[in-house]
């Protein structure tokens, strides 16, 4: 996707999850991702992939609790 990081679909889904019984916790949206991933070693931008950690953390106390 382009710098919007497939952002309307992103948006589009979270609003309409509850609707369907589910419980968005946390979402995240790589822009430029062309630009921001590299197959081997992942995410290359440094704040997008400490947000996606700090998330992914996030979610796991969530579903331990």
């Amino acid at each position: 996707p382009g710098p919007r990081g497939g952002l309307t679909i992103l948006e589009t889904a979270k609003a309409r999850f509850p609707y369907n019984g589910g419980d968005v916790i946390e979402d995240f949206s790589l822009p430029n991702f062309s630009e921001n991933f590299d197959a081997e070693k992942g995410i290359i931008d440094e704040e997008k992939k400490k947000e996606l950690e700090a998330k992914i953390e996030k979610l796991k106390q969530v579903l331990i609790n």
